[in-house]
């Protein structure tokens, strides 16, 4: 299906103008951001043009994404007959689960919920509240948010380390005392120039304290630095390793879809989940931070900073690194909070 074709005859524009609010929307750049921003770029799109063609967007992509799974997945188990095959591929017309479970074979549970993926009309969403009750009920609290960022050289540039090494230079911690209450904010951010473990390791212990529970968002990250920091300096050993084995992991609930969303277009990346889930909040944007708005301009920024002579300069980009870590932090804090919100309906 050409996508962009059909998004041009639905909404009556031309092609070019929705190839131009396509880039824009898979550069991560907001609907409100666009609309107010890039009229020159999209034609002077309005906003409820550009949201109808986001919503659409989201919607046949996930549904060719969906199609894809739901046939790769039934031909593996032997049940894919022709009829069935036909139905998915009318999929346009939100085949329901009932119905593709009742036309030959049965379906395993697991391809019922791939189909009813398939089906979710723009805005609709999946809460499978069995689950994530059981997600939420296991966390404990206080609950400390943990978020790090490193960066990497060809060159080793301090002992110990190797090519390509993943050196922790930064992190953001949210703190909360119980589940939807207020939060305090800390962070560390080294000096640029020099070895950043021992001074980043020996804050982090300060910060969560032996026993306390942290959550990371794709925590296999966070627990490998607080590990590798471990080995590096033994006299941190126990709390850093307090902090990797008490530490939960926000993407599970995402990744397996115990809460999805057509917005999220199939993915479950934080930069998805969150705008799909909390809105549109100017102040919950990546991209409306002042220079670095991914991992990797951090990861790139701070590598560079010890080059930067100019001191307001240093501080700006210091400023910005602060600021990106610091969202990736308040965003498991409101993504969490909105999964506790779906359990109280």
């Amino acid at each position: 299906m050409d996508i962009n074709q059909k998004l041009t005859e639905e909404l009556e524009v031309k092609r070019w103008q929705v190839d131009a609010a396509v880039n824009l929307i898979d550069e991560g750049y907001t609907i409100p951001f666009i609309s107010r921003y890039r009229k020159e770029v999209t034609g002077s799109l309005n906003d409820e043009q550009l949201r109808k063609l986001y919503e659409r967007l989201i919607y046949l992509r996930n549904l060719e994404e969906k199609k894809e799974q739901v046939l790769s997945s039934i031909e593996e188990q032997g049940k894919l007959t022709e009829e069935l095959k036909q139905q998915i591929l009318a999929a346009e017309t939100l085949v329901s689960v009932e119905d593709l479970s009742n036309s030959g074979d049965a379906l395993t549970d697991k391809q019922k919920e791939l189909v009813k993926d398939l089906s979710l009309m723009p805005g609709e969403s999946i809460i499978r509240k069995a689950e994530l009750e059981k997600f939420l009920g296991a966390l404990h609290y206080p609950m400390y948010y943990l978020d790090f960022e490193s960066f990497q050289k060809a060159i080793p540039p301090f002992p110990q380390t190797h090519p390509y090494s993943q050196i922790p230079f930064q992190y953001s911690l949210h703190i909360q005392q119980y589940a939807g209450g207020p939060v305090e904010h800390r962070e560390f951010l080294a000096e640029a120039g020099k070895d950043p473990r021992w001074d980043l390791a020996e804050q982090l212990v300060r910060d969560i304290p032996m026993g306390a529970h942290a959550i990371a968002y794709n925590s296999s990250f966070e627990k490998t630095v607080c590990r590798k920091l471990a080995e590096r300096f033994p006299n941190l050993k126990e709390g850093l390793h307090s902090i990797a084995n008490n530490m939960d992991d926000l993407l599970i609930p995402l990744k397996n879809k115990w809460v999805y969303t057509s917005s999220m277009r199939g993915s479950c990346s934080i930069k998805a989940v969150l705008p799909a889930l909390c809105g549109d909040d100017p102040s919950l944007d990546y991209h409306s931070l002042p220079g670095v708005q991914n991992g990797a301009q951090a990861s790139e920024t701070y590598g560079n900073l010890q080059f930067v002579e100019d001191a307001a300069e240093v501080q700006k980009i210091r400023d910005g690194l602060l600021l990106y870590c610091g969202l990736d932090t308040l965003a498991m804090v409101k993504i969490l909070e909105k999964l506790y919100s779906y359990i109280r309906k």
